[in-house]
């Protein structure tokens, strides 16, 4: 998240178009990666059985986030100036990255929360 950051707030300001295009290619390796290691800790704290559920619930609160960034940043290309909206996506990213690197106490899996219940 933390290389997205830095790809987002370098493209606008590119002057040539061949580093804009691999600054791009760079972003996108690096969300993939984020959403990869994501959905793989999400696997690994959500139950199976609630996993459709925490999923979905999860997914429209991003698809949510998605839209009303999408709206505001546009807003802000047009009104203010292009970079300004780079800014604040890299601050989006910027803000993930700390979440994510945030320490959290370990989860307990759900054999151990049975075990302990019996």
């Amino acid at each position: 998240m933390a290389l997205l950051a830095a790809c987002v707030v370098c493209a606008p300001v590119s002057h040539w178009l061949v580093a804009a295009i691999f600054l791009y290619g760079v972003m996108g390796s690096a969300r993939g990666v984020g959403g990869i290691a994501m959905n793989t800790s999400l696997m690994e704290m959500v139950p199976p059985h609630l996993m459709g559920r925490v999923q979905n619930t999860f997914y429209f609160f991003g698809t949510f986030l998605q839209l009303v960034l999408a709206l505001a940043v546009g807003a802000v290309a047009h009104k203010v100036s292009l970079v300004t909206a780079f800014a604040i996506l890299a601050c989006v990213y910027a803000l993930s990255f700390v979440a994510a690197s945030w320490p959290v106490e370990s989860a307990v899996s759900v054999d151990e929360v049975g075990a302990a219940n019996s």
